[in-house]
């Protein structure tokens, strides 16, 4: 285990019901929400541009 004193979460598409992910760094939830964001637009999914990420310590 870790011994990380704060976690972020993120979920890429703000009020559905996707999983939250997690992450050690805030920068690190943005990399990785903003990269499965280009993956649906990819996939030719039609989501709106939205991140929501919260601190949790």
């Amino acid at each position: 285990m870790h011994d990380t004193k704060e976690i972020f979460a993120y979920q890429v598409v703000p009020g559905t019901d996707e999983i939250l992910a997690f992450t050690e760094t805030l920068g690190l939830a943005w990399q990785e929400a903003s990269r499965h964001f280009e993956g649906l637009k990819a996939m030719d999914e039609n989501v709106e541009a939205g991140l929501r990420s919260t601190k949790s310590v």
